[in-house]
């Protein structure tokens, strides 16, 4: 049956609707859609009042394109019903557009589902709408539907390629600003260079930098355009626990220097300190991925921060092991360079600090009529300053040696100099004795050290204790006591400090006194150094170790 001739639209208007289809589906601008939909169904149907609106979400509208309705501009929301558009194939006009003089709508869908809708008011003339003149624009409203869909896909494609593009350059710069800021290992050099990227790629010309290097409190390392000195205490700790930026509050205190974001330095081991930011000069708000680069400059410049401190700690550390290492040439050079031959006896000693300088000492100084001081000592504590104190003790035992004076009244004379001359708490154990080598006698005085063990040629063992308390504990001890003792054939003779009989097993037992013992009666006819290197053997398959805990000092004398 053929339609009504008033139903059929004229040829011109084939001719038109396939032309401004090739016109809209051809176009990849949504503007440039959106304003000739508009345009040209308001033109047909003779309308003042249209409006396009599109789809933000399920029932939620944004007005795309509006024109005779004076409470819509561009950019304007509306709800519709949410079962709106129905399902039943009837499309009945929402009751807010009725209200703003719609009378029809028409969908826009394409392969995607709804894109929006064009609404339009009624005719100049008053008259309804023609049948063909709903089916033109439905017709049209499909065509420009797939023409939007192509629009807002090629849209979503520009904005993804601004986006990567944006990404990349960020790269580019963080990775610019990488080089620039591992270039160097001079603070001040690298302070400027973080500013200058603060100043030149984000134009913001009011910040401050603070920081907390390994071992120190938070410091204000950086700022810049603050009308006065910024502290480190008006940062709050629970800043600097924070992961992520955030706005300054502007009712803080912080916000009177100007300033509105702070974006936390992490390291791996945790929170480094923050990056403390005014507003632009340009007046316009930080994007989110300008915030993102600030994150990612953040963390280089804490980086570069924490290098610049580890490498004045390496530089530290070498200077103070050069120290040390000079230290301990000028330590060696204060024990006897050899051991001096003494008629009728062999003597071996030897020294091992555990730190490159140490607290131990002994000596043998020859003196008149053909004798030999004999002294060891012991340090409370080790390294630098049980050192210092050890080369006192050797100077002041250089100068008395000469001076004819009794070993009790040399021996109370250095402990009154230790006790005015050091802090209260360091203490010296020291035993020194004057060998007579003619006569075989030994006059000595043990002011607190460990007793040296004289082993006799038939194995009995003596302890030589007589002396009094061990050095620096009081100025007036009352005299110390000497005993003489006479030596024979076969006679070996140890001193030593407590890191031999200290040293322990795995399971913590020490190498006490009573094995020393046996091992020095077992070993009482070797000689002197075998003598030494056999203990000291002894001792390491004890523990275990090679090395050792503690200062050790052994002096053997043997008497042939």
């Amino acid at each position: 049956m053929t339609p009504p001739l008033w139903n059929v639209p004229p040829r011109y208007d084939l001719d038109s609707l396939l032309e401004t289809s090739r016109l809209l589906v051809g176009s990849l601008d949504a503007d440039f859609i959106l304003d000739n939909l508009l345009r040209i169904a308001m033109a047909k149907v003779l309308t003042s009042r249209g409006v396009i609106l599109l789809r933000q979400s399920a029932n939620r509208f944004r007005v795309a394109r509006a024109r005779g309705i004076p409470d819509w501009s561009p950019g304007a929301e509306l709800e519709l019903p949410e079962a709106w558009p129905p399902k039943d194939g009837r499309l009945h006009l929402p009751e807010s557009l009725r209200k703003r003089g719609l009378v029809s709508c028409f969908l826009l869908r394409s392969g995607q589902g709804l894109l929006g809708l064009l609404g339009l008011g009624p005719k100049a003339t008053g008259e309804p709408y023609s049948s063909y003149e709903a089916q033109y624009i439905e017709a049209l409203a499909n065509i420009t539907a797939m023409g939007l869909e192509n629009a807002f896909a090629v849209n979503r494609l520009r904005e993804m390629n601004r986006t990567l593009d944006r990404r990349v350059h960020e790269l580019e710069t963080l990775l610019d600003l990488s080089r620039a800021l591992n270039s160097t290992l001079d603070r001040e050099v690298l302070l400027k260079r973080i500013g200058y990227t603060l100043m030149g790629q984000l134009l913001v010309a009011r910040f401050a930098i603070l920081f907390r290097p390994p071992n120190r409190p938070t410091t204000v390392l950086l700022e810049r355009g603050l009308a006065q000195a910024l502290s480190a205490e008006l940062i709050p700790e629970s800043w600097l626990q924070e992961p992520r930026p955030r706005r300054i509050d502007p009712d803080s205190a912080l916000a009177a220097w100007g300033l509105e974001w702070m974006v936390p330095i992490w390291l791996s081991d945790g929170p480094r300190g923050v990056l403390l930011l005014g507003s632009r000069a340009t007046g316009d708000p930080f994007e989110e991925q300008e915030i993102r680069f600030l994150e990612a400059a953040a963390q280089l410049a804490g980086i570069a921060l924490e290098n610049t401190y580890l490498f004045e700690a390496h530089l530290e550390k070498q200077r103070l092991e050069e120290e040390l290492h000079i230290a301990r040439r000028i330590q060696q050079g204060l024990l006897p360079r050899t051991i001096p031959d003494i008629p009728g006896c062999e003597l071996a000693a030897y020294l091992h600090p555990v730190r490159p300088v140490g607290g131990d000492y002994y000596d043998v100084l020859p003196l008149e009529g053909g004798r030999f001081l004999l002294a060891v000592a012991d340090v409370t504590g080790k390294g630098v300053p049980a050192a210092l104190l050890m080369a006192n003790l050797q100077a002041m035992l250089h100068v008395l040696a000469p001076i004819p004076m009794s070993l009790e009244e040399a021996t109370a004379r250095i402990n009154r100099i230790i006790c005015h001359n050091t802090d209260p708490g360091t203490f010296i154990t020291f035993f020194w004795g004057i060998l007579n080598p003619a006569e075989r006698t030994l006059q000595y005085v043990n002011a607190g050290h460990v007793p040296p063990l004289l082993v006799r040629a038939n194995g009995d063992i003596e302890e030589l204790t007589t002396g009094g308390l061990l050095l620096g504990v009081m100025a007036e001890t009352g005299a110390y006591e000497s005993r003489t003792i006479q030596l024979r054939t076969g006679d070996t003779l140890l001193l030593y400090t407590d890191g031999l009989t200290e040293t322990c097993d795995p399971q913590g037992n020490c190498y006490d006194e009573d094995r020393l013992r046996a091992t020095l009666s077992r070993l009482r006819h070797v000689p002197a150094s075998l003598l030494i290197e056999a203990l000291l053997s002894d001792v390491r398959a004890f523990s275990g170790k090679e090395d050792f805990d503690d200062d050790l000092t052994l002096l053997v004398l043997r008497l042939l």
